[in-house]
């Protein structure tokens, strides 16, 4: 019964160890990919808004 208890632990750290790897080499990336994706798009808009100041239509849709 103990040894039961052990072998538990062994597969529950292989468990950790699998998530471990996805957090480090797929979510991770998508994380910082998705924040650099946001940070050109505000940027592209800050671009549309000055680009065209005289033209209310298109200030409020950049």
């Amino acid at each position: 019964m103990l040894t039961d208890l052990l072998f538990t632990n062994v597969a529950y750290a292989s468990v950790d160890s699998i998530v471990e790897k996805i957090n480090k080499l797929i979510i991770n990336p998508i994380i910082v990919f998705l924040f650099a994706l946001a940070v050109v798009y505000f940027l592209y808009g800050i671009f549309q808004f000055i680009a065209n100041q005289d033209n209310e239509e298109a200030k409020t849709k950049g």
